[in-house]
């Protein structure tokens, strides 16, 4: 065995005894210089866990509170869709009513009919009406709406139909401008049409022509396809060619949105 350990021993031993021997007082002011010398530590120790205990009830609130925030943005979320819905029911309703009331005063038989497909290759062009030959319609039918014309009808099947659009440039419409000076010409699609208005356009006019922004377009009834007097659309601006003048029309129709439509059966008169 080395010196040191017996050493070490040795000492031992005899603060075993030491601390045997001692008084009880000696005893307590050794532990009270203890406690004095640990109590540093102690509060330490103390704080630590003091801010241990803080910093699990903050994770814990803020798992709460983010669980709030996704109940809360739920719930917005359903409000905004229920709001949503509402106000397209209400503007849905407005439209029904509103074609219904053209109905009951126009002098036409009309029949309603609801856009069923609209292809977007074809979105300016043509549209597909829950209405066929089952139903009384005809090729070359007028289309109408509320504002204005639509368009014709180019098939039909028994109980669908192809409508051609005013906005196609196969579909033209003998018009004149409403106003004293009396304007006339055919109004038809414009090619290539891709904007979120699709412009028409009327001619070929008088080269040198002017007619006022604004001025409104009606229907002539020549042909006996289209009604007499039934809107077409406003001028725009008129464009001199080469040897005639057009003018630039926007449709009275809002044919971005069309879903109601009436099928011009016959005259009532």
């Amino acid at each position: 065995m080395r010196p040191s350990t017996i050493i070490s021993i040795v000492l031992f031993l005899a603060f075993c005894a030491w601390m045997v021997w001692l008084s009880p007082a000696a005893t307590r002011r050794i532990q009270s210089a203890g406690l004095a010398a640990a109590t540093p530590f102690l509060k330490a120790g103390s704080a630590t866990e003091r801010a241990a205990r803080e910093f699990r009830g903050e994770v814990r609130r803020a798992a709460e509170l983010e669980r709030e925030n996704d109940q809360l943005r739920r719930e917005l979320q359903l409000m905004h869709l229920y709001s949503k819905d509402r106000k397209q029911v209400y503007e849905e309703n407005q439209r029904l009513a509103e074609a219904l009331e053209y109905r009951a005063r126009s002098s036409f038989d009309l029949l309603p009919a609801q856009v069923l497909l609209r292809d977007r290759t074809t979105w300016w062009s043509t549209i597909v009406l829950d209405r066929g030959y089952e139903h009384r319609i005809a090729v070359g039918a007028a289309v109408i709406a509320a504002e204005g014309l639509v368009g014709r009808v180019l098939t039909v099947a028994p109980q669908t139909c192809v409508v051609l659009l005013l906005t196609d440039e196969n579909c033209q419409v003998a018009a004149r401008t409403l106003g004293s000076l009396d304007v006339r010409g055919v109004v038809g699609g414009m090619r290539g049409n891709t904007g979120v208005v699709p412009f028409l356009r009327m001619g070929p006019l008088p080269l040198g022509t002017r007619v006022e922004a604004g001025r409104a377009i009606f229907t002539t009834g020549s042909g006996g396809v289209f009604p007499t007097n039934f809107p077409v659309g406003s001028v725009e601006r008129v464009e001199d060619r080469d040897f005639f003048s057009e003018a630039v029309v926007k449709p009275a129709v809002d044919f971005a949105r069309l879903d109601q439509v009436f099928i011009v059966l016959s005259d009532r008169k």
